[in-house]
């Protein structure tokens, strides 16, 4: 690598052609680690269908998890903060990383506006008939979002999120990734990013939810120049005229340069302890509302979760109409984990050999029937409401 100045070396652009999240979350992982710091770098990349939370967040409490299951939509835990968002391969991703005390929210969100805006996506090249106001193009909001206007009347515009964005900040760097929605499924997106489970309490970061557009519906005109490749072509451009060198100078990532770090992190991803273990403490109250067992009075279940297992989790009903049979099978919730005895969403992971049965160390054949019986209709209940 050669140096511009003193001081300063030449900035790296990277691409990768795999579309595997955990793939690319890890290399983007190393790239933040590896580069000196210095060395501004950009990574774009594109994932299958999946949605991506970020790492203090509850996908419960995020999520409606059953309809991401009815639609294919797997769950991916990022390691930045930040809300939900929804990858498709009508979104590109992007990623910068720059020295830390270089760092701002801003800079590299008015890079994408200006890209946006420059051939050969080009914005304000647009027909005055689209939707989109051709005149601001991308823009840059008081928030920090990248945001288009569409054209209400003459005089009045309403402003539309196209890009979600989140940071990490380490010892010496930092970066800013983001999505830009070009053709995405929106309507998977809006579906899958709406809570179901209002009687959860968590501690963990809640999404902010906004109103957003895809860039083919606001500029139609624009639709050919609103791919994956143009958009590349026009950030790379873009951040080769801000921090120096050959925009044609691209290095490539694909499902076959996987060294040791990059690797490691893929594994890490791929782990029930990060995708599920790392969701933050919370409780759940579930009532008997539904629950069809006529031998068994009306309840509540409050259960206490942290790092992804049951910890608590406690009955309440009148001791005189609750059956003992019932405690029991309460009490053995302790040390659960919460997925598999919730509807849980799909992951890229290693699937956990388990089922509700084995959680609970309960065998059927050597209980007694009364207990066995609840447990039937408890158990099916049970993931339904969790």
């Amino acid at each position: 690598m050669s140096a511009t100045s003193a001081g300063q070396q030449i900035a790296r652009a990277f691409i990768s052609k795999s579309h595997h999240p955990h793939l690319n979350l890890s290399i983007e992982h190393y790239l933040l680690r590896s580069q000196p710091a210095i060395v501004p770098v950009a990574f774009l990349y594109r994932n299958q269908p999946c949605i991506v939370i970020g790492r203090n967040q509850n996908p419960w409490h995020e999520l409606d998890v059953t309809r991401m299951r009815e639609l294919g939509i797997r769950l991916v835990r990022r390691r930045s903060g930040g809300g939900a968002v929804y990858h498709d391969l009508g979104n590109t991703n992007y990623s910068f990383h720059i020295a830390r005390e270089k760092f701002t929210r801003r800079t590299h969100a008015e890079l994408i506006a200006r890209a946006l805006n420059s051939d050969p996506v080009n914005l304000k090249a647009a027909d005055a008939s689209d939707v989109g106001d051709t005149n601001r193009g991308a823009f840059v909001n008081d928030r920090n979002d990248i945001c288009v206007a569409l054209r209400k009347s003459k005089t009045d515009r309403l402003e539309r999120k196209i890009s979600g964005s989140a940071y990490k900040i380490i010892s010496s760097r930092a970066y800013h990734h983001g999505t830009m929605l070009l053709s995405a499924n929106l309507s998977d997106l809006g579906s899958a990013l709406r809570p179901m489970r209002a009687d959860m309490d968590s501690k963990g970061v809640a999404s902010v939810s906004s109103p957003v557009i895809n860039l083919v519906e606001a500029f139609p005109s624009r639709k050919s120049h609103l791919t994956h490749d143009a958009f590349c072509q026009s950030v790379l451009s873009e951040f080769k005229r801000t921090y120096g060198g050959d925009s044609s100078g691209v290095e490539y990532f694909d499902d076959h340069f996987i060294n040791d770090e990059i690797k490691k992190g893929w594994e890490e991803m791929d782990s029930w302890d990060w995708t599920f273990g790392q969701t933050p403490e919370f409780t759940h109250k579930i009532s008997s509302t539904g629950f069809k067992n006529p031998d068994v009075a009306p309840f509540t279940i409050n259960l206490h979760v942290k790092h992804g297992k049951i910890q608590e989790a406690n009955l309440n009903a009148s001791e005189s109409q609750t059956d003992e049979n019932l405690h029991k099978i309460v009490q053995r919730l302790k040390g659960a984990r919460y997925d598999i005895l919730a509807d849980a969403p799909d992951t890229f992971g290693k699937s956990v050999e388990s089922t509700p049965e084995s959680e609970l160390s309960y065998n059927k054949q050597g209980a007694p029937q009364r207990e066995a019986g609840i447990l039937t209709h408890f158990l099916p209940w049970l993931k339904t409401v969790l």
